[in-house]
Parts: structure tokens; C-alpha cells; sequence
């Protein structure tokens, strides 16, 4: 008789158990990625558009240049309650430069904002903000500020007489221009200063502020190749004083105000000669426009 022989292959109830396992948390992860997406799109799903023209995310700007944005923005649901517009360097942090109360579901309104002169820094983030009594939607624009590496502007050949001469002892540099103290005093960014004790024969060497300016020496400035940043970091960093005496040929004299510099000064000449009403100082000056 023929014998049937049986091949048996033990049944492995672990590898079933991992397979299907394995299997069933694929199918249990995709579940779950599928509930957290739908959940988390619709939590962070907002009733208010907001957009704003041009569309690029970034510009390329000078301090002083006029950019004009086209605000678009509606809410879906309850209405619209205030528009706001943000502006955030990372030394000033952020300043709310425009704000609208609104009332309506639409809103539509062109605003042209300014690159500040006051800004010395690579760039500006601009926030538009859409709100409503319980939601908000915002869009942010980067202005690139190009002008900070751009070299300083020069007015050169200055003549400045001493304090004796009551004509052409001033200088501004708003106007790059020899002015008269105290005839000029709103002008008078610095003039010859005398105390009254020195002989009135003698150049004081020694120059103030009618315009609450501040002076500080720092010969190691790069004059020659000076920009607007490189200006305005040295003066934040230099030490600032109202008054500087002892000026000398080759000096450079830093000017500016409680924090912003607005130029720089390099003496060329100093006439000290008989008398005084030919006393005067010679010098070129940088400034920011």
C-alpha cells in the first residue's frame, strides 16, 4: 500500500501576529494623519482674506522711497473691524504705523508708505493686518534697504570763520552750507565756540551745537569710503559729547543726534593767523541725505 506522506510546515503565530500588526498601524497612522490634517486645516482655516498688491513677498528699496500697496481684504462672516499696518526692524521692534476702525465686510484701500530716513538697518518686515471681533489674518512684505551700502554723498571746501567774524562762523549740514551764529541758530549744526576767557586773537579750535547735535572724534573712520551703515554703526558706538575742543588738522568729527548720525566731518585746514577776523577752518563733509 502506498503511503501518503504529509509535509507540515508548524504554523508561526508570532510572524502572522507582527504582519498584521505592522499592517494594521500603516492603516491606524494614516487614519490618524488623515483626522489631524482635517482637523488642524479646518482649526487654522480663517473666515478674513487679506491681500495685498503687489504680490512679491520681498522689495528693494532706499530710505526715502515711496512704495504703494493695494490692501483687498474680506471677512466671511462677521464683519471686518479694524486694518492695521506694522512696521518691525529688529533694533526697534515693532510700531504700528497705520490703523483703520472699519465696520463692513470688504475693505479696499491703496496706502503708500515711506521707507523712513531714520532707518539704518537691512531690512524692514511690513505686516497688514485684517481683524474682526474674534479672528485675524495677516500678510507680511520684506523691504530689502539697498541704500545702507551705498557710499555717502560729499560737499567739499568748506570755509567756516571763527566766532569773531559774526557772518559765515556756522555750518549746517541739512543745507551743506555756511551759515551765521547765532543769526542762524536753527541752522547751526556746530560753530566756533569761544568761552570768553580765551583771547579773542586766538582760533578756539573748538566747535558746539545751536541744534542739540553731538560730536564725536574718531580718527580711525574710513572717510574715504564711507556709507550710510558704516557712519551710523560707528556713531552708535562711539562716545558722544556736546562740545569738541582741540581740533586739529585731519581730524574727523562724527555728527549727529541723540542716537543717528547724519555726518561726518574731516578737518582739511586750520588757519590761525594775525588778529582774527581771518581765523577760519577748511573741511569736507559727508552726509546722509
Amino acid at each position: 500500500m502506498n503511503k501518503i506522506i504529509f509535509f507540515y510546515k508548524p504554523f508561526n503565530l508570532f510572524t502572522l501576529n507582527h504582519a498584521f500588526m505592522r499592517h494594521f498601524f500603516l492603516i491606524l497612522l494614516t487614519i490618524c494623519s488623515f483626522l489631524f490634517c482635517a482637523c488642524s486645516n479646518e482649526k487654522d482655516a480663517s473666515d478674513i482674506q487679506i491681500i495685498i498688491t503687489p504680490d512679491s513677498l520681498a522689495f528693494h528699496v532706499e530710505t526715502g522711497d515711496k512704495l504703494l500697496f493695494s490692501i483687498d481684504a474680506k471677512s466671511l462672516k462677521e464683519p471686518l473691524s479694524r486694518i492695521q499696518i506694522n512696521q518691525k526692524t529688529a533694533k526697534t521692534g515693532l510700531i504700528l504705523v497705520w490703523d483703520s476702525i472699519v465696520n463692513i465686510q470688504k475693505f479696499n484701500f491703496n496706502y503708500q508708505y515711506t521707507v523712513p530716513n531714520s532707518i539704518f538697518e537691512k531690512s524692514i518686515e511690513l505686516s497688514f493686518v485684517a481683524r474682526t471681533a474674534s479672528d485675524y489674518s495677516i500678510t507680511t512684505k520684506y523691504l530689502i534697504i539697498d541704500s545702507i551700502n551705498t557710499p555717502l554723498k560729499e560737499s567739499s571746501a568748506h570755509v567756516m570763520y571763527s566766532f569773531v567774524n559774526k557772518s559765515n562762523n556756522a555750518f549746517s549740514i541739512t543745507q551743506r552750507q555756511v551759515v551765521s551764529f547765532p543769526l542762524d541758530s536753527l541752522l547751526s549744526d556746530f560753530y566756533d565756540y569761544n568761552n570768553g576767557l580765551s583771547p579773542v586773537s586766538k582760533l578756539s579750535c573748538e566747535w558746539r551745537s545751536a541744534t542739540s547735535k553731538r560730536f564725536s572724534r574718531f580718527n580711525d573712520f574710513n572717510y574715504a569710503e564711507a556709507t550710510v551703515q558704516s557712519l551710523q554703526t560707528t556713531y552708535e558706538n562711539a562716545s558722544r559729547k556736546t562740545a569738541i575742543s582741540e581740533l586739529k588738522v585731519n581730524d574727523i568729527i562724527l555728527i549727529g543726534g541723540v542716537s543717528n548720525a547724519i555726518g561726518v566731518v574731516k578737518i582739511i585746514a586750520i588757519y590761525d593767523e594775525a588778529g582774527s577776523e581771518n581765523d577760519r577752518y577748511l573741511f569736507n563733509v559727508k552726509y546722509i541725505e
